[in-house]
């Protein structure tokens, strides 16, 4: 089933590529230059750590930044939102991913919704003109023209995951960027990412996990590479919400254990905005170390 929905996925944006390339479906062509960060597969590639990366690289070279995200499950997706440097975040309102990108990179302008341009529109009619657009989960949307598409890559085939494009996609890649697995998809060149967590605290590397994220396994796996001992797993869906209630359980669940709770960055912007306090929690939240590949990086996105 999940290669049949992958099959029918990757024809659906293969023909509004080809739509594109006839002239038939048109992009709008902003003002600033637009960087495109997405993947193959329907999530859990590392594209967030991406995009918080190229926002950082930005502002340290002194440009102002716009991420656009979809804010996939808040209440903005629908009707639109911005986050600016000074403002508070509620992921109920703008979704999990614009709430991290938010505490990860606050000095970046962030317009959500899934109409990017009216997202856009929003931010200059806020008085802010961007040095750089960073389009959150871009390479499959075509009505912005992208300046450059990085897309995120990993070992997972399309039985496996539930894959968006063909593989063959990556040929309107800018940069191939491989963040998990053990065998690279691809031959053409490209750079290697290891999504980096901080090893554990003495006395707290027993945890009890809850994730809801793309790919669970992968953080579970991260999480025990760093030294961290992962008691139980509850594995939600991706972008799923827990109750205090719930949430209540699984602390206790954890003591019980003797274990400290843990969960991701992703899903700690929901808890906090719950009430739910971060006292002995253990965030889990990668950094981006380059294997090889930097200077490929760098010609691509700050020398074009």
């Amino acid at each position: 089933m999940i290669r049949i929905i992958s099959a029918l996925w990757a024809l659906v944006t293969h023909l509004t590529r080809l739509l594109l390339r006839l002239g038939l479906l048109k992009s709008v062509r902003l003002n600033a230059r637009v960087i495109s960060v997405g993947n193959l597969q329907a999530g859990g590639a590392g594209k967030t750590p991406l995009v918080a990366q190229i926002a950082q690289e930005a502002i340290e070279r002194g440009l102002k930044v716009c991420i656009l995200s979809r804010g996939y499950k808040g209440s903005w997706e629908r009707s639109g939102g911005i986050l600016m440097p000074d403002s508070e975040a509620d992921a109920r309102e703008c979704g999990d991913e614009p709430a991290l990108l938010h505490q990860k990179i606050p000095q970046a302008f962030i317009g959500v919704g899934a109409n990017r341009i009216a997202s856009y529109q929003r931010i200059i009619t806020a008085g802010v003109q961007p040095d750089l657009v960073i389009l959150d989960d871009g390479f499959q949307h075509w009505r912005i023209h992208k300046d450059v598409e990085v897309v995120a890559v990993t070992s997972a085939t399309p039985s496996e995951k539930i894959y968006r494009d063909t593989p063959q996609a990556l040929n309107f890649a800018s940069l191939i960027v491989w963040t998990k697995g053990t065998l690279c998809p691809t031959e053409r060149p490209h750079v290697e990412v290891h999504l980096m967590l901080d090893r554990p605290q003495p006395g707290r590397e027993r945890i009890w996990l809850v994730t809801g994220v793309g790919d669970a396994l992968s953080v579970e796996r991260s999480a025990t590479e760093a030294g961290y001992s992962v008691i139980n797993h509850v594995a939600l869906s991706d972008h799923a919400s827990c109750s205090l209630e719930e949430l209540a359980e699984f602390s206790k669940a954890a003591d019980q254990s003797k274990a400290f709770l843990a969960t991701t960055g992703k899903d700690w912007v929901k808890w906090q905005n719950l009430g739910f306090s971060s006292a002995g929690l253990i965030i889990l939240e990668p950094k981006i170390v380059f294997i090889k590949g930097r200077e490929l990086w760098n010609r691509v996105l700050w020398e074009s």
